[in-house]
């Protein structure tokens, strides 16, 4: 009979365990490998929940061609899944084209956590959340190494809340000048996380025609008002140029009215548009020079007013949709020259009485009209931002 030495019984010991610590080594490279997969496929798929819900909160304020009542969840979320589909977000290397939607309010204070039921005047904010996983149409994560494990494949879950470019429903009548500013423009210059406007970072001119600004300071924009048809200055195409991707600043306006007239615009400086003006109405752009108009402006400065934001091209003798209102302060005006201007910048939003304007009893208050579709709300639109 063959004795068992004590070399084969060592042998037999350490094939096993060096099984055992292969497998564990493997484990461990799958781990890491599949692991760094996975939080890639994650960090992608955030990004798709996040663009997809950016999109979709953008429309809350849009009352769409059948005119629907603000915030517009229907439009929100329709807009959602093209939009998955048209902003080609790859997770895993595989289109991310589903998504679960839901609309709701959002509590800025977070007293109340996460979305909850929309209740018109409760202080919430539109918001649309939109979540996506690797999973069905999405596909799953799929694993490589961990498969010796039994593992195939993950399915991780992302999800988006995104506010809308939505502020209050109305200004009370009396609340606004007869001015209109871009919503492109706005978009540019306003801090939405401190509701504040942003700072110049260089003397840089913000638009053509525009006067260079002071670094620290808010960005300032100049509004000519001088008729497009007649040159503009050389300012073309539109009430001068801020970018690219604005090609207006903004205009004199005497909203529903659609009147021309000086006087109405004087009386309207002075007095204010004596109407409720709501997201959704129409602004009619005036056109001709405005001298009269320019050489009131010049008598109040500086001089604070509240205006209404507009999506577009400002383009004499059209009306534009209001998608929002802002705060400034108009601090310089040219009334004299051929090109009539006057330069404004934003102003935050706050209670307290604003300093260093003609109109002393001024403030870019929160509190809106009552009737409004929100209250306790900031005055001011904003882009649509990520908020959980």
């Amino acid at each position: 009979m063959n004795k068992i030495s004590a070399h084969d019984k060592e042998r037999g010991t350490i094939i096993p365990l060096m099984a055992l610590a292969m497998t564990g080594m493997l484990g461990m490279v799958g781990l890491s490998v599949d692991g760094g997969f996975l939080l890639t496929s994650q960090s992608e798929l955030q990004t798709a929940a996040d663009s997809a819900a950016l999109k979709g909160a953008s429309q809350l304020g849009n009352p769409g061609s059948n005119n629907a009542p603000i915030p517009n969840f229907s439009l929100a979320s329709s807009t959602v899944p093209d939009a998955l589909v048209h902003l080609g977000n790859v997770s895993a290397g595989r289109p991310v084209t589903e998504a679960t939607i839901t609309t709701g309010g959002w509590d800025m204070t977070q007293a109340n956590k996460g979305l909850q039921p929309w209740i018109a005047n409760s202080g919430l904010i539109p918001a649309v959340k939109v979540t996506v996983a690797k999973s069905g149409a999405n596909g799953i994560v799929n694993s490589t190494f961990l498969r010796v494990l039994g593992l195939t494949g993950f399915s991780p879950v992302a999800t988006a809340v995104a506010i809308g470019d939505y502020g209050p429903g109305s200004a009370k009548p009396g609340q606004l000048a007869p001015i209109i500013l871009s919503q492109c423009v706005m978009d540019q210059i306003w801090d939405p996380v401190t509701n504040a406007p942003l700072l110049a970072k260089s003397a840089a001119p913000f638009c053509t025609g525009c006067p260079n600004n002071t670094v620290g300071k808010p960005i300032i924009v100049r509004i000519f008002s001088q008729d497009p048809t007649s040159g503009n200055g050389g300012k073309t195409p539109n009430y001068g140029s801020s970018s690219p991707s604005c090609s207006s600043t903004g205009s004199w306006t005497t909203y529903a009215s659609n009147s021309n007239s000086d006087a109405d615009i004087n009386t309207y400086l002075i007095n204010g548009y004596p109407n409720k003006v709501s997201i959704g109405d129409q602004a009619w752009v005036t056109s001709g020079v405005k001298n009269a108009s320019n050489k009131t402006l010049a008598g109040l400065i500086p001089y604070a007013a509240r205006v209404a934001l507009v999506k577009g091209a400002a383009v004499a003798g059209t009306s534009m949709t209001i998608s929002g209102f802002a705060c400034v302060k108009i601090q310089a005006v040219d009334s004299t020259t051929s090109v009539k201007s006057f330069d404004l910048t934003l102003l935050g939003i706050s209670n307290s009485i604003v300093t260093g304007v003609s109109n002393t009893n001024f403030s870019c208050e929160l509190a809106t009209d009552p009737g409004s579709a929100v209250s306790n709300n900031t005055y001011i639109t904003a882009p649509p931002r990520i908020v959980n």
